[in-house]
């Protein structure tokens, strides 16, 4: 399987990149998160972020604070950018993979935001949480996460 292939998980689609990065994200929080949206998705719900590879929103519902920083932590730590989106009626942590080709536009836009310490959000507010000393980008070859440039 190539790092484009197509694979389901939760009732959403990813690339298998994507995926690969997900689980060890998981392996390394210690649980299994539950996953709001995956990648290929309607781009009405997420400004079209989520029309290409690479993204994943993870539901927060119910979730204590110090459970919700672990998924960030975790998920940046895969190589992922990663935002805990505390809106009303939908708490999750909107995420984009650095390293995988066919992100969205808008996705792109957001890795950019992220690499600036912004929110990724039109507005590009600052956003001070946990970042990994060094840049990461998900490797499909090596099956972890790597430093980048």
């Amino acid at each position: 399987m190539g790092a484009a292939t197509k694979v389901h998980y939760q009732g959403a689609t990813f690339d298998r990149a994507t995926f690969d990065a997900i689980k060890w994200a998981q392996r390394l929080a210690g649980f299994t998160f539950t996953i709001g949206q995956g990648s290929f998705a309607n781009g009405s719900l997420s400004a079209g972020t989520h029309t290409g590879a690479g993204t994943v929103d993870v539901g927060c519902a119910g979730l204590s604070h110090t459970k919700i920083k672990k998924i960030l932590r975790a998920l940046k730590l895969a190589g992922f950018a990663a935002w805990f989106r505390n809106w009303p009626g939908n708490q999750h942590i909107h995420a984009v993979l650095f390293g995988v080709r066919g992100v969205a536009a808008g996705a792109r836009d957001q890795l950019v935001d992220y690499d600036n310490g912004r929110d990724g959000l039109a507005w590009h507010r600052p956003d001070r949480s946990f970042r990994p000393r060094s840049k990461r980008r998900w490797s499909f070859r090596l099956r972890r996460p790597v430093k980048r440039r």
